[in-house]
């Protein structure tokens, strides 16, 4: 940073000591900080400034509570400190929408896709609930169910 109160810190090291900072960063017009605005939006998405992950960047919450994401995500009517967020998970997550003119194959194949990452296809099940709603990537990288919260591990499962 070559201005403000952290000059001569680099943009990882503020971002790990003063959230706050990031925040107000992030909420103020970007002109004399627009490097370091950049990089928060680039690198980490954006800060929740609400909610019980207050303080989280964007990506932080999508890799601990994925299943808290697809909650957000679905809102019908989100409070305005989630707009920011359900636009960046919108943008980098969500599955692309449904159309009326697809042929039954392709609805079969969105709800074959992972409900964490909406790129690979659902291959794993976590055990011991049986719940099936990852790719193995992602359900590997949890320590719990997202359904049901039951500590779980994930098999990778083969279709035929």
């Amino acid at each position: 940073m070559r201005i403000g109160k952290h000059r001569g810190r680099s943009f990882e090291e503020v971002t790990r000591i003063d959230r706050p900072y990031c925040g107000w960063i992030l909420r103020v017009d970007p002109s004399s900080f627009q490097k370091f605005h950049s990089y928060l939006q680039r690198v980490h998405g954006g800060l929740l400034e609400v909610g019980r992950h207050k303080g989280m960047f964007f990506n932080e919450v999508v890799a601990s509570e994925p299943e808290y994401c697809v909650w957000v995500s679905g809102l019908k009517e989100p409070g305005g400190g989630f707009h920011d967020f359900i636009l960046w998970l919108r943008k980098h997550f969500a599955p692309p929408p449904d159309t009326e003119e697809e042929e039954p194959q392709s609805k079969k194949q969105k709800v074959d896709e992972c409900k964490i990452c909406y790129d690979r296809q659902v291959n794993s099940v976590f055990v011991p609930c049986g719940h099936v709603l990852a790719c193995f990537s992602c359900a590997n990288s949890l320590d719990a169910c997202p359904i049901c919260k039951t500590p779980s591990h994930a098999i990778r499962t083969y279709h035929s």
